[in-house]
């Protein structure tokens, strides 16, 4: 999985909420938009003075517009945006979510294209990814044991765990493996200890059947800490009818792919 371009994507997202624009020294010169045409500024934007003309445009009818990334799919050259649009109205002052998606074609470190949708399923249909293959029911597992810990509710990750899970974890562990509940309570306080304000951002997730496999991004301060720290790192679970039997952490796809078993994707530098 080549986390470059879903980078490049992410800074993408990040300049434009913070700022209301693109970031210019990422985009092609010839950069083509094209934006769904139910949406209030539908056309295709082509080359820098067509985008600022869309900037322009989504400015006159939205005095606020961020997305919001729920989740982000690799596929190499592309990377689609899975989530949603949060927007309040220049005239009405109505504030307004709704699903949305997009796709960033990326070329020689560079967005070539984006082009935005208002459902989900025709964004993955678009690169020829379906659905059911990125929201199978152990990826959806994984995306809810990700949520619980961001919001500190122990009883809900520990309702996704097998009663003899395994666990081997990157970050806050002290007894290098973890045994069954006890175990993952133990680490897990442990980590808020250490760590009490830390969250996990999943930039990535593959479901690879009874294993998912998520690059995540975890940011936190060390316990009476001012340094903000910033960390990427790969986690891997396997499941069993609904349940985590086991997940560990690692520094690198590669190795975390080897502790099930499966080859590295060309892509993994």
């Amino acid at each position: 999985m080549s986390q470059e371009n879903v980078q490049i994507a992410r800074r993408f997202v990040d300049h434009w909420n913070e700022t209301g624009e693109f970031p210019w020294d990422e985009l092609d010169r010839d950069a083509v938009f094209v934006i769904d045409p139910g949406s209030f500024v539908a056309g295709t934007y082509r080359g820098r003075d067509g985008i600022r003309t869309l900037l322009r445009l989504t400015a006159e009818v939205f005095d606020e517009f961020r997305y919001e990334v729920d989740e982000w799919v690799d596929l190499g050259e592309s990377v689609v945006a899975l989530g949603r649009i949060r927007a309040r109205g220049a005239q009405s002052g109505a504030t307004g979510t709704q699903p949305g998606a997009f796709v960033i074609q990326v070329r020689d470190g560079k967005i070539v294209s984006y082009r935005s949708y208002l459902r989900r399923e025709e964004a993955l249909e678009a690169v020829g990814v379906s659905e059911q293959a990125t929201s199978h029911e152990n990826a959806e597992l994984a995306h809810q044991a990700f949520a619980a810990l961001n919001r500190r509710d122990l009883s809900a990750f520990l309702g996704l765990m097998d009663d003899d899970v395994e666990a081997s974890p990157r970050v806050g562990a002290i007894e290098g493996g973890y045994h069954c509940h006890d175990g993952i309570r133990r680490w897990w306080e442990q980590l808020i200890d250490f760590l009490p304000d830390v969250v996990i951002e999943n930039v990535a997730l593959r479901d690879l059947g009874e294993v998912t496999l998520a690059a995540l991004r975890m940011r936190r301060h060390g316990a009476g800490g001012n340094t903000p720290l910033d960390e990427t790192f790969w986690s891997v679970a396997e499941w069993r009818d609904g349940k985590c039997v086991w997940w560990g952490d690692y520094g690198t796809e590669a190795e975390a792919l080897q502790a099930v078993g499966l080859r590295a994707s060309p892509h993994e530098p």
